[in-house]
């Protein structure tokens, strides 16, 4: 298992360039967008992050590497395993550091917004696009990296649908500005933690069901 850690650390340190355009990115949405450009940092620099963590997985499955790998001392249930965790570790890092720098910048511009909101962006947002990749990995585990990339196009399309649908719900019908109301109040009186409590519980579905369906790998 040491070995897997080592790897995936040494072809992730090879990307060094992604990690530093994806940290000048964050800044920029900060310095641009302000207060709403955390949301965007955010969001950049987890599902960039997360990629070039797939990556990881794309590079073992070439010229039949996984094959190879599976002989040494390590089962399937174990790579499968070691790929969720270092997902959660990419995207828990990163999700880290852009908070981090959206906490300093807070303070630095004086915002307004408060802390626990800045924190509550940032949990949401990495359990957000962890739900979303560890769909995408288990099903790349399993099938391959071609037809994961289909999966994964098909899931952007999904959630896109269910953004533009709701913005035309709030702009075009009478019942999505109350819903979009009464979110915004239930918001406003219990805070995040609820919909906090939703995500962790899907993200441990994912956690556990998407590691039972990719442990018969692609090789």
């Amino acid at each position: 298992m040491k070995g897997l850690w080592l790897k995936d650390y040494l072809l992730l340190k090879s990307q060094w360039l992604a990690a530093l355009i994806t940290v000048v990115l964050a800044i920029g949405a900060l310095l641009v967008f302000r207060q709403t450009g955390i949301v965007l940092g955010m969001g950049v620099a987890s599902l960039t992050m997360s990629l070039v963590m797939l990556a990881t997985v794309s590079a073992d499955q070439e010229n039949h590497g996984l094959q190879f790998i599976l002989t040494l001392p390590i089962t399937a249930g174990q790579y499968v395993t070691q790929k969720f965790a270092l997902l959660l570790a990419v995207i828990s890092a990163t999700t880290i550091v852009i908070t981090a720098l959206a906490v300093a910048y807070r303070a630095y511009a004086h915002w307004a917004i408060a802390l626990s909101t800045v924190f509550a962006m940032g949990g949401s947002l990495a359990l957000i696009i962890f739900l979303i990749l560890g769909v995408t990995l288990s099903y790349q585990l399993r099938y391959g990296p071609e037809r994961a990339q289909v999966a994964m196009s098909l899931l952007g399309g999904v959630v896109a649908l269910l953004i533009g649908g709701s913005i035309l719900a709030v702009r075009n019908t009478t019942w999505g500005p109350k819903l979009l109301t009464r979110v915004i109040n239930d918001y406003t009186v219990h805070g995040g933690l609820p919909w906090l409590a939703v995500l962790v519980v899907l993200a441990l579905i994912v956690w556990f069901f998407g590691q039972h369906f990719a442990k018969p790998l692609a090789q």
